[in-house]
């Protein structure tokens, strides 16, 4: 199971390519003789378009059609610089080929192209004409340029029968040892729309999931409404059950499927109801209308509930205008009267009920986003804080790293590095030491204190004596005095005077160390 199966079973000539008979049979004589021309291969997506590219290829060029052939995916390589560079180089490399045949481009996806690079491309297509052939793969031809399409031969593919994929799938379950019964292909049938690459990944995705391919376990895989419930709900439309009908709509709400969903399989029901067929393409144009209105945007409930009342409108015009009854009396006109005030009365109160839950819902998102506003402006003043404490972090972290060279360079000088700093001497030793360092600078501080009272007391003794010195003494007098206390007491001044510059280099040190 590793192997997806649309590889695992992917045709490799031409001859095992499923449908498009007529178109593969053109192809098998290109094969033959040779000389192909360029290819524009247009259709719907897994009808085969790129395998058969790749089965002629086969056919043509043997085992050269590893070099000799070069695909692109155009939905991602699509701009000029990829035809300027990848597909102009690869046109213009030399390449060993059988007699007559030629390289192969395969631009898959070339509707994807950009018009820049689809014009760039027809100097290249007629430059290497005589080497290299282009083939693209297009879902719609028409957004191929005409330049190009005018050096192309247009070959067109659609989807493939349900004959032509049963067959097919049923090859592969054989293969693959698969339990499956016939509702389960009629169900892969009605999944897959035609599209082979489509129905073999639901038949794989349902064989690995549930080991049986049965309707109930493909319709799980594909999550998609049952056909059959989709059936009955259609039935209740056309005959007029708008009760019945939106039950079931709102059953299948509640399932989970959306509008699109209901929209597109109801299109595919309409094609196996056994009505006839001008009521069914009344019922289409009804649908493909909803339709419209819901790929413009205007989606929900209140769209859904369009829809019945649109077909049951649309088959009780068509059954009036095709019956040729007599006359419709009084009581039978009353009586179609009541039912359509009941149905009005029953869609008035599906359009309140739908018109509250808008309004509930519109509420509700209204609330969220006034929460979400809030939320988006607290996360914006978080994210400043943040970036503030990052700031302040930061800047802390810069103040320890310099506090810790200062500690460092501090301990370095007191001796304290050829301690462990993880053994318990380490802080003991640290502590003794940052003690002594503040002993001794108290110590520095009360001698400075001393020294200020001594001057303070040697001024004031002197003040003293000037004053104590009788009026009418001579100047000479009192000057010898001043001089012979002064002499006395220099020794003491030198001595302080020392003292005072050795304490003022030791606590500067202290300062700066600290």
């Amino acid at each position: 199971m590793s192997v997806p199966w649309i590889e695992k079973y992917r045709p490799k000539t031409l001859n095992d390519v499923a449908g498009n008979e007529a178109t593969i049979a053109r192809l098998k004589e290109f094969s033959v003789l040779g000389h192909i021309p360029s290819l524009i291969i247009s259709g719907p997506p897994g009808c085969g378009k790129t395998t058969s590219i790749w089965a002629l290829a086969r056919d043509m060029l043997g085992p050269a059609v590893k070099d000799a052939v070069l695909e692109l995916n155009a939905s991602d390589d699509r701009g000029i610089d990829t035809v300027r560079n990848r597909i102009k180089g690869f046109a213009q490399k030399k390449a060993t080929l059988p007699e007559g045949r030629h390289k192969i481009i395969i631009l898959d996806e070339a509707d994807s192209m950009t018009e820049g690079a689809q014009q760039a491309l027809r100097r290249i297509m007629e430059m290497y004409s005589s080497t290299t052939r282009f083939a693209f793969a297009c879902n719609q031809s028409d957004k191929i340029i005409e330049p190009l399409q005018s050096r192309c031969a247009l070959v067109k593919y659609s989807k493939l029968t349900d004959k032509q994929m049963t067959k097919r799938i049923v090859e592969i379950c054989k293969l693959e040892n698969v339990n499956y019964t016939e509702d389960g292909i009629e169900a892969i049938l009605f999944t897959a729309q035609g599209d082979m690459r489509q129905a073999l990944n639901n038949l794989q995705c349902t064989f690995s999931g549930y080991g049986l391919v049965n309707a109930e376990n493909v319709y799980k895989v594909c999550d998609e409404p049952h056909p059959d419930m989709m059936r009955d709900y259609f039935e209740d439309c056309v005959h007029g059950n708008l009760k019945h009908a939106f039950v079931k709509l709102d059953k299948l709400y509640k399932m989970g499927y959306s509008t699109d969903d209901i929209l597109s399989t109801t299109s595919r029901i309409v094609k196996y109801v056994d009505i006839p067929e001008v009521l069914k393409l009344e019922f289409i144009k009804e649908i493909a209308k909803t339709h419209t209105l819901a790929v413009q945007g205007i989606n929900g409930r209140m769209l859904g509930s369009q829809l019945p009342t649109g077909i049951t409108t649309t088959a009780s015009v068509a059954t009036t205008a095709t019956t040729s009854e007599a006359p419709t009396t009084f009581n039978e006109f009353n009586k179609q009267v009541r039912r359509l005030v009941d149905e009005f009365e029953i869609l008035n109160k599906q359009f309140l009920a739908d018109a509250h839950y808008v309004n509930d819902y519109d509420k509700v998102l209204r609330d969220n986003q006034n929460k979400i506003t809030l939320a988006n402006e607290e996360l914006v003043g978080l994210e400043k804080e943040k970036d503030k404490c990052v700031s302040e972090t930061e800047t802390i972290n810069v103040l320890l790293k310099e506090v810790t060279d200062v500690v460092t360079g501090l301990e370095k000088q007191l001796g304290i590095t050829d301690i462990d700093s993880n053994s318990p001497e380490f802080a003991k030793t640290s502590d003794v030491k940052r003690q002594n360092l503040l002993q001794m600078f108290l110590a520095a501080d009360a001698q400075m204190q001393q020294l200020e009272e001594d001057v303070g007391t040697l001024v004031r003794e002197i003040e003293a004596i000037s004053k104590s010195t009788n009026k009418d003494q001579t100047g000479s007098d009192t000057f010898e005095e001043i001089q012979q206390i002064l002499a006395s007491q220099m020794d003491q001044l030198v001595f302080v005077d020392k003292q005072s510059e050795t304490l003022a280099k030791k606590i500067t040190e202290i300062r700066n160390k600290l």
